[in-house]
């Protein structure tokens, strides 16, 4: 078996790596004002990075506020230098759930393009959409219709990050990446030094299901696994309604495993955790994923 992976069955280098590929300690990264916990703690901020937040709405980065954030970098005083990164999870954004438009996507690729700016597109939700609920779920060929910065791509400056383990199977850990040539052979060879590669076992295993299911068992499977998604937002979005009207901000889930809300009243929800834990409910406040996670004044 190749270090590289199973040639059907590429196993993507890991976000530590493509970050130690492609930025130094000290640079700054550009990232949604909440993001990927285990982004921000693990890689970002253990490697040194300077994470910039950039304001969100219901439908993900706010082109306006991103040439903002990046205007105001590069006019400080003794000329910052500005990002080399834009980290981005565009469907079923971790933690707030929000799906950014293609619409919105060009206007935020031209920008970062204008900036001379890189975009990791991490997308392990791409195939758990479901913005019609339960009863009319897009399946595999109209979730590939919605688009992608790296179908945007004219210039190599995307690289885009696709998981197994959110539609098929947690355990597995697989995944691939999908970039111009040069840098996936740079992350390849990285990956060799670092790891020796996914578990043969696990991709041999993987490429056999999905061989055998053939491309209508995938289709089948990727529509149960939305179906599923949809029937625990629709129960969580009308358990929200019953119990947090007028307490609380929060969309409906349309895509990947989190609905955001916003606890009207309550400055820190680390305020009332241990009533939470009391009355036995589970919630992750959300200043653990955003850039100021450490900064006791950040509320």
């Amino acid at each position: 078996m190749s270090p590289h992976g199973y040639p059907p069955l590429r196993e993507w280098a890991a976000r530590h790596m493509l970050t130690s590929l492609l930025m130094q300690p000290g640079d700054s990264i550009l990232v949604e004002e909440f993001t990927y916990p285990h982004m921000l703690e693990c890689v970002l901020l253990a490697k040194g990075a300077v994470p910039l937040p950039v304001p969100l709405d219901a439908h993900g980065i706010v082109p306006a506020q991103l040439r903002q954030v990046l205007e105001q970098q590069r006019s400080r005083a003794g000329g910052s230098p500005l990002p080399r990164l834009l980290y981005t999870v565009p469907v079923g954004q971790n933690p707030t759930g929000a799906v950014t438009p293609l619409e919105r996507r060009k206007e935020i690729y031209l920008i970062c393009r204008e900036f001379g700016i890189l975009i990791i597109e991490d997308d392990p939700y791409f195939f758990l959409q479901y913005p019609q609920g339960p009863a009319k779920v897009p399946g595999i060929p109209h979730a590939t219709e919605a688009g992608s910065y790296l179908s945007l791509d004219t210039d190599g400056r995307v690289v885009r990050l696709d998981s197994f383990s959110k539609f098929f199977s947690p355990g597995l850990r697989l995944g691939w990446a999908a970039a111009q040539p040069a840098l996936i052979e740079r992350l390849m060879t990285m990956l060799t030094a670092q790891s020796l590669g996914a578990s043969g076992v696990t991709q041999l295993m993987t490429w056999q299901v999905l061989s055998t299911w053939g491309d209508e068992g995938l289709e089948c499977h990727v529509c149960a696994m939305q179906r599923e998604y949809a029937r625990r937002a629709d129960i969580i979005h009308s358990a929200a309604h019953r119990e947090l009207a007028g307490l609380a901000q929060w969309e409906r889930p349309v895509a990947g495993m989190f609905m955001w809300a916003k606890l009207l009243g309550v400055e820190d929800a680390y305020d009332i955790l241990p009533q939470l834990r009391e009355a036995q409910v589970v919630v992750v406040p959300g200043r653990i994923a955003h850039p100021r996670v450490h900064d006791p004044q950040f509320k």
